[in-house]
């Protein structure tokens, strides 16, 4: 009796319980044309979101709704491991193949079901309720999966392969997303499978990683964002390699007094691809110079380094 308690619920996952099991987590998931969201009840986990590929974007919306509920286990799986979990689905669809275990009658949609059930055996994740609510009612993980994201881009392997051989190596790639990363070690703006972290301004350090080992960070931001990265490395004294197009804006004299050693960029379409939302910033620009610029900061008090 002691070996069946132990070991019944991982081989009866099909079955029903006997009695009913309050959840100690709840996940909402959505998916949408544009992406895939996932928001946890558990207000100090980050929400989840994704954007998918142009081959993703031609599945029907069914399939979508059930790549949002794998995706989103996935990503929090080692937050939810242990946990009792309800998922929480707007799509029809996607909450009877879901409840009914077994799947349904489309092929696709029945495998992605099997997949799902799969990861979370293996995450040691109990699904215990399943729950269809309104569109509307859906809000945050929605919102997640309608995010167009700007800085969806991202230099050419061969390219960025030239540029880490002539000023690298590099040791993390400090904005990126799991479809577009150039390093193993990779900070996405959303919690997703993969990351090592989430929103790089809310890292702790940019100059060591968690063992205290020093980085030589990897970083191509949308543009806007290229002051507010410079400062912060400028504070405290980290080391990037940073992508840079040829403009006389405010940051480019931190830029100049920072920079260690750089190299020109092919132009336009020769080291710069969409990826996810099919939109580039740097090919906006056809007849700008991009730059991949060493950078070290001189770690200024805060107050002196604007």
């Amino acid at each position: 009796m002691a070996w069946m308690a132990d070991h019944l619920p991982q081989y009866n996952i099909h079955g029903e319980r006997l009695w009913a099991v309050r959840p100690t987590v709840t996940l909402w998931t959505d998916a949408s044309n544009i992406g895939w969201g996932g928001k946890l009840s558990n207000l100090v986990a980050p929400e989840a979101a994704g954007s998918w590929s142009v081959e993703q974007q031609r599945l029907h919306i069914n399939e979508l709704e059930l790549w949002a509920v794998l995706f989103s286990l996935r990503t929090f799986c080692l937050l939810l491991r242990g946990e009792q979990v309800e998922l929480q689905i707007d799509s029809q669809v996607a909450y009877h193949y879901c409840r009914d275990y077994r799947g349904g009658r489309v092929p696709q949609l029945s495998r992605i079901v099997c997949k799902i059930f799969m990861c979370a055996l293996s995450a040691g994740i109990e699904i215990v309720n399943y729950e269809w609510l309104p569109t509307h009612e859906n809000v945050d993980a929605d919102r997640l999966s309608r995010v167009v994201d700007s800085g969806d881009w991202m230099i050419r392997p061969d390219v960025f392969l030239a540029v880490q051989e002539c000023l690298g190596p590099f040791t993390c790639d400090l904005f990126a997303a799991s479809h577009n990363h150039v390093l193993q070690r990779f900070v996405s703006r959303y919690a997703q499978d993969g990351a090592e972290s989430v929103d790089a301004f809310q890292r702790q350090s940019w100059k060591v990683n968690r063992h205290g080992q020093s980085e030589h960070l990897w970083i191509c931001v949308p543009f806007g964002l290229i002051s507010r990265v410079l400062r912060r490395l400028d504070v405290e004294g980290a080391v990037a390699t940073i992508v840079v197009p040829e403009w006389h804006q405010p940051w480019w004299p931190r830029l100049l007094r920072m920079e260690r050693v750089k190299m020109l960029l092919p132009l336009g379409h020769q080291s710069f691809i969409p990826t996810h939302s099919g939109y580039c910033e740097p090919l906006k620009f056809p007849r700008s110079r991009f730059w991949a610029v060493t950078v070290v900061g001189s770690a200024m008090v805060p107050a002196l380094a604007n």
